[in-house]
C-alpha cells in the first residue's frame, strides 16, 4: 500500500514547537512508572494557503524508547529540518522528505512528527482526506481504554468500570509480577462480556517466570499478552509463544516494519501492535499492514499519550483491513490537558473515522499556544 503524494509543495514557513502538557488522568506502567507530565513536540509547515502540524510521539524520559520529548526537539530543529530546507529548498515534496530523514539512525517518533506535518498540509492542498487517501473503507472502528497499574485489585476493577461506563468494550490492564494472574481473573469474572488485553511492558525476565503467570491466563480468555520481555528478548519471547495458547503480542520489540517481519517469520509473537510514532511515521505504518497482510499476521493501532491530532492518525490507521483488533484510543476525557476541538465520541462501541481534509483533526497552534515552551523558525531558501 502507498500514500500517493506525488506533488511538491511549496512551503513558505516552517516551525518547530516545545510544549509543556499534562495528562487529565495519570497513567501507571510497570517498572515504578508513572505518566502525568506529557511534553510534546508538533512541527507545522505552511505553503499554498494551507498548513500542517505533525505530532511527535516521545515522551519525558526515554522510558518507552531511547527518545524523549527535549532531544526530539533539539533532533527535528538542528538536524531534519535543516537538513530538509538544505536539499529540498522550499520545494517540499514526500518522497525528498523520507529521503533527507532515512539517512539518519532511529529517531524514529521525531521522523514521524516532519512526516506527519507534510503529510497534513499535501493533503489539504490537494482537498483530500487521510481516510481517502489510504482506500480505509471503515466508517467505524473500536476502540479500547488503556489501564494503569493500581494499588490494588479493587482500585483496576473501579477504573475498568469507569472504562466501561464510558462505553469501552475492551480494556488493556498493565501488569507486571507479582501482579497480573489474579489481577487478570478478577477482571475476567468480573466482566465476562469485555475483551481483555494485558501490557507487561517488558517487565517479566525469565522463562519460568512468564509461564507461572500466564498459563493459568489460558482459561481466562484474555485476547492477547503484549510485550511479556524487553525488547531485545527474542528468544524467550519465541519460547513463550510454543508454550501458552494466549497470543503473544510484541510492542517495543518492533523498532521497524523489517523488525517486524523477522519477528514474526521467527514465531516471537502473533500479534503486532503499530504505533505510528514507533515505526516513524505513516508510510511505515502502510508497509507494517502489507507484512500483515502477506503473513495472516493480525495487528492494531496503538497509543502514546496522543493529542486530538494523533489520535485521529491513530483512528484512521486503525480502519486499514488488517488492523482488525481493537486500538488504543484515548478519547478527550482520557487525553492531554490542551485546548482541543475533539468531538469524537464512542456510540455503540465504535468511533467514528475522521474524514475531514488533510489528517482528519482540526488543529492549529490556538490548541496550545499558552503552553509552548520552546520554538523555533526554519529558515528556507527559494
Amino acid at each position: 500500500m502507498r500514500l500517493e503524494l506525488r506533488e511538491d509543495l511549496l512551503v513558505e514557513k516552517v516551525e518547530v514547537f516545545l510544549v509543556e502538557a499534562n495528562l487529565l488522568r495519570s497513567v501507571a506502567a510497570s517498572k515504578d512508572r508513572n505518566y502525568v507530565k506529557r511534553p510534546i513536540v508538533f512541527v507545522n509547515i505552511q505553503g499554498e494557503g494551507v498548513q500542517g502540524f505533525g505530532e511527535c510521539a516521545s515522551l519525558e524520559f526515554p522510558f518507552y524508547t531511547s527518545e524523549y520529548a527535549l532531544g526530539s526537539f533539539g533532533v527535528i530543529r538542528d538536524m531534519f529540518l535543516p537538513d530538509i530546507a538544505k536539499k529540498l529548498r522550499n520545494r517540499w515534496n514526500l518522497e525528498g522528505i523520507g529521503s533527507c530523514l532515512n539517512k539518519y539512525v532511529d529517531h524514529q517518533m521525531a521522523k514521524s512528527a516532519v512526516e506527519m506535518a507534510f503529510i497534513d498540509a499535501a493533503l489539504k492542498k490537494k482537498g483530500q482526506s487521510l481516510k481517502t487517501a489510504l482506500g480505509v473503507a471503515k466508517d467505524e472502528v473500536k476502540p479500547g481504554a488503556v489501564i494503569g497499574r493500581c494499588g490494588s485489585i479493587q482500585e483496576t476493577l473501579d477504573e475498568v468500570e469507569l472504562a466501561t461506563s464510558q462505553g469501552y468494550e475492551r480494556v488493556k490492564l498493565k501488569i507486571e509480577p507479582g501482579y497480573d494472574t489474579e489481577v487478570a481473573r478478577q477482571v475476567r469474572v468480573s466482566y465476562p462480556q469485555t475483551e481483555i488485553y494485558l501490557d507487561a511492558n517488558g517487565s517479566y525476565e525469565t522463562l519460568s517466570q512468564a509461564l507461572e503467570a500466564f498459563t493459568p491466563m489460558d482459561d481466562f480468555g484474555i485476547t492477547l499478552i503484549e510485550q511479556p520481555f524487553s525488547p531485545d528478548e527474542i528468544v524467550l519471547s519465541t519460547r513463550l509463544c510454543g508454550h501458552i495458547a494466549t497470543p503473544i503480542c510484541l510492542d517495543e520489540s518492533l523498532t521497524s516494519p523489517a523488525m517486524a517481519r523477522t519477528l514474526i517469520e521467527l514465531g516471537a509473537c502473533d500479534i503486532v501492535s503499530a504505533k505510528v510514532g514507533r515505526l516513524g511515521g505513516i508510510t511505515q505504518v502502510l508497509k507494517l499492514h502489507d507484512y500483515c497482510e502477506e503473513m495472516g499476521v493480525k495487528g492494531w493501532i496503538g497509543g502514546t499519550f496522543s493529542s486530538s491530532l494523533g489520535r485521529c492518525v491513530d483512528i484512521v490507521c486503525a480502519g486499514l483491513e488488517y488492523f482488525s483488533l481493537s486500538s488504543d484510543i484515548a478519547l478527550p476525557f482520557r487525553g492531554l490537558d490542551i485546548s482541543e476541538n475533539d468531538l469524537l465520541e464512542i456510540v455503540d462501541g465504535n468511533v467514528r473515522v475522521p474524514n475531514n481534509v488533510g489528517l482528519g483533526q482540526e488543529f492549529s497552534q490556538d490548541c496550545f499556544g499558552s503552553k509552548i515552551i520552546a520554538k523555533h523558525d526554519v529558515s528556507l531558501k527559494v
